[in-house]
């Protein structure tokens, strides 16, 4: 479905750019937007016939008397194979036709980019639900609600993890911190990680099936703590690393990361990296 807005943000910049009349159908038929306000709201026969059927594109000369139809070309608004819409532009086909498959790219163009912000936004949302059901809840997964989103994130639920607490010194932009961190491929995939509510950084660093977590667990972790030790120095940022107990189900997600906390609060030890 084709959100009204966007379609008629879309249909006012093509409209800068060409005295031809655009319209915008839903899978209905039903024009939503067009450069002719008038036409909004009327049923458009020949969008129907293209939403209904299998072809993606209809040229029309004097109308050939389809309903709320004039002449020009019909073309499907395509967004991961599946039909979302119609875009029409009126005219003689012969001579619009390099123009309107302009315009139908763009107006996938900028589709294509709202529906993945909202679903950036909506996956980092539940993102958002899922990280603080790990952390806060008093039962984590008690029914198997947070199993069931981590699927949706494409979270592997049954990985071996060990959370890594990182304490900012001082006052710091942890979610920038945080996304510098993703984009210098410095965490993996699988690794869940969060700023807290204390404007600390939380990684559960994963590991693969086939690593001796147990029997090698230190020299694992000193290739990824090292570089992300040395990112904060660049980055000027003075920072502590508290390592908590190895999890691997979620239910006991909150209380490894409290024995981080536990550990932030009555580690002796002077050093960068204090664990258990």
């Amino acid at each position: 479905m084709i959100d009204i807005a966007l379609a008629d943000r879309s249909i006012k910049k093509a409209a800068n750019y060409t005295q031809q009349n655009i319209n915008v159908m839903d899978e209905k038929g039903m024009i939503i937007a067009s450069s002719d306000s008038e036409r909004v709201g009327s049923f458009h026969e020949i969008a129907y016939n293209i939403m209904s059927g299998d072809r993606e594109l209809i040229e029309v000369s004097k109308s050939d008397g389809f309903q709320g139809g004039r002449s020009g070309i019909n073309m499907a608004l395509i967004y991961k194979k599946q039909k979302l819409g119609v875009v029409g532009v009126s005219g003689e086909p012969e001579e619009i036709r390099s123009m309107a498959l302009l315009i139908k790219m763009a107006l996938e163009t900028m589709l294509e980019y709202e529906m993945q912000s909202k679903m950036n936004y909506q996956k980092q949302s539940l993102r958002t639900r899922f990280v603080d059901g790990l952390l806060y809840q008093e039962e984590p997964d008690a029914e198997g609600e947070l199993s069931a989103v981590s699927e949706q994130l494409g979270i592997i639920s049954t990985l071996l993890r060990i959370p890594i607490l990182i304490y900012f010194e001082n006052q710091t932009d942890a979610e920038k911190l945080l996304e510098q961190l993703r984009k210098k491929n410095l965490l993996r995939l699988q690794d869940i990680c969060a700023v807290t509510r204390n404007n600390s950084i939380i990684i559960f660093k994963s590991f693969r099936e086939q690593e001796d977590v147990f029997g090698q667990y230190k020299l694992l972790l000193l290739e990824p703590l090292e570089a992300l030790a040395e990112f904060f120095r660049e980055a000027g940022v003075s920072c502590r690393f508290f390592i908590g107990s190895f999890q691997r189900e979620y239910r006991y997600y909150g209380k490894s990361f409290s024995h981080c906390g536990w550990l932030r609060k009555y580690c002796r030890d002077s050093g960068d990296i204090c664990s258990k």
